[in-house]
């Protein structure tokens, strides 16, 4: 409810083909299809390698998102999607 009255007030007015920013519904839970499967993967990943830099549920709260936020993805499926010339 909260992003569909964001979407109204950000392409108000607007035709659609002129939408400032567009929703994309991605298949929940396949990461065979969503490419935001593939970054919730990575970061877990890296969180299971570096499990020893991280003693408290804390540490691993801050460490996901600063790995996920330095990190530039690049995933063929996201094509299925949209054409993004540049990296994700």
């Amino acid at each position: 409810e909260a992003v569909q009255a964001y979407l109204n007030k950000v392409n108000e007015n607007l035709e659609e083909q002129e939408w400032k920013v567009t929703c994309l519904l991605f298949a929940p839970h396949a990461p065979e299809q969503n490419p935001v499967e593939d970054v919730w993967l990575r970061g877990k990943n890296f969180l299971r390698k570096h499990f020893y830099k991280n003693k408290t549920f804390r540490q691993v709260k801050s460490c996901f998102p600063d790995f996920i936020n330095n990190q530039t993805f690049d995933f063929n499926k996201i094509n299925w999607y949209l054409n993004i010339p540049q990296s994700v």
